[in-house]
């Protein structure tokens, strides 16, 4: 139980408390929105991402490792570009 109470105290003592008092509005939102729907995602720029991937690194919130994704890259590159900008179109990510 100790071990619960010193980290409650340490977790409490970095803590941050802010001010919500005044939360700035975002403005020009529809400069954004155009900039993200004029974008395309190209398989060179994928190609680059998954060679600057790290076998030593853990799995994302996909649950994929990085050591299954970097022998298969070239061959994923393809449907992964095209998973990428159908997700940008439709402004939603798919399920699986």
């Amino acid at each position: 139980m100790s071990c619960h109470k010193n980290s409650t105290t340490f977790f409490a003592s970095v803590f941050t408390d802010e001010d919500l008092s005044y939360v700035p509005q975002a403005t020009n939102m529809s400069s954004l929105v155009s900039e993200i729907d004029s974008k395309e995602i190209t398989e060179d720029r994928v190609r680059k991402c998954m060679t600057k991937l790290r076998a030593d690194k853990s799995p994302g919130s996909d649950d994929i490792s990085p050591r299954l994704l970097i022998p298969i890259a070239e061959e994923i590159v393809v449907p992964l570009t095209i998973i990428f900008n159908k997700s940008l179109e439709s402004g939603s990510v798919p399920e699986d």
